[in-house]
């Protein structure tokens, strides 16, 4: 509660200053890293797509209406063959992932276990994200996956009849849980950031792991409704030379025809930039308005920032998962 008033009380308060160097200066670490592969990844792209850039022979082929040279798709004929075992190989059996009872009275609970994972898998597409989790791999070398416990909520119109009368009902607006469980999305290698100091066999051991993606002001204003996030009000629009320099180490920003990135003309839509961080930080070194330590924790515990556009942090709270880990899954097609 003292986080959330602070960072919905509209100023950079120090507390507000120092979480957001603290994570910034991590994923720059990383970014600084990643963004030297980007161009390796986007020939394995082309070489997947079976793209081709038409050469001076081309040109003139092209003049005498005479077939150009063609790329034989065989590395995408590759990738799916793979792609497609690996699918077959995790749904052929009725449950994706199967519980081994380790006596007759587990049994019932292995398999409500083997249920509710399904249902949270299938109201993920999960085949659909296997799909891409899969292709990435095979493209780039290694695919992300990214899990978390959700509950999701919606407003319902309930009427019910008064007392006394069955003909008068009265209506009233009733908010119920629309979905709790598992949610899994696929995060692109482009917008992953790993501490770099570790290996990725190793990731868990690193002191952060991170991702990006452009979100829409809606979409934050929802998630602060639900209590995920605080102070989507402060958010500011990037400024143009803000933007140019984000635009050169990051692949978020899509360039159009006229030199104006979607982002820019998404800015009175609403769009942003979303950065999750999930970091390890000793809550007593941060220090909230009040002069209280964010915690009284002496040693490192997993904590999620988020923030917005670069400036403006949204959340900054204890992940609280029996696991103790990042909520990253991680694949590397040859380790």
């Amino acid at each position: 509660e003292r986080v959330e008033k602070e960072l919905k009380s509209g100023k950079l308060s120090k507390f507000h200053e120092a979480v957001l160097d603290h994570a910034k200066n991590l994923l720059e670490l990383s970014r600084s890293r990643m963004n030297k592969f980007y161009g390796s990844w986007d020939d394995y792209d082309d070489i997947y797509r079976g793209k081709r850039y038409p050469d001076k022979s081309d040109m003139e082929r092209r003049k005498k209406e005479e077939p150009e040279k063609m790329v034989v798709p065989l590395a995408y004929a590759q990738v799916q063959t793979f792609v497609a075992f690996c699918i077959l190989l995790f749904t052929q059996r009725e449950f994706t992932v199967e519980l081994q009872a380790q006596g007759p009275e587990d049994e019932p609970a292995a398999r409500l276990g083997e249920a509710l994972m399904e249902r949270d898998l299938r109201t993920n597409q999960f085949v659909a994200g296997l799909k891409q989790f899969l292709t990435d791999i095979a493209r780039f070398g290694f695919g992300v996956l990214k899990h978390s416990w959700a509950r999701e909520t919606q407003l319902i119109r309930t009427t019910n009849p008064m007392p006394g009368s069955e003909m008068i009902s009265v209506s009233e607006i009733k908010e119920v849980t629309k979905f709790l469980g598992n949610r899994v999305e696929n995060i692109s290698p482009y917008r992953f950031f790993p501490d770099p100091r570790v290996p990725l066999s190793k990731m868990q051991e690193g002191e952060f792991c991170a991702d990006e993606d452009e979100v829409s002001i809606i979409s934050l204003r929802k998630l602060e409704k639900e209590g995920v996030v605080a102070g989507v009000d402060q958010i500011k629009p990037w400024s143009s030379t803000d933007l140019a320099v984000r635009e050169g180490n990051s692949r978020l920003f899509s360039q159009s025809a006229d030199g104006t990135t979607d982002m820019q003309k998404g800015q009175t839509k609403g769009m942003c930039v979303r950065t999750e961080v999930q970091v390890k930080i000793v809550p007593k070194d941060f220090e909230l308005e009040d002069g209280k330590p964010l915690g009284e924790e002496d040693y490192p515990v997993h904590y999620v920032i988020t923030y917005v556009n670069d400036e403006t942090v949204i959340r900054c709270e204890p992940m609280n998962y029996l696991h103790n880990e990042f909520t990253y899954d991680l694949a590397e097609f040859n380790p």
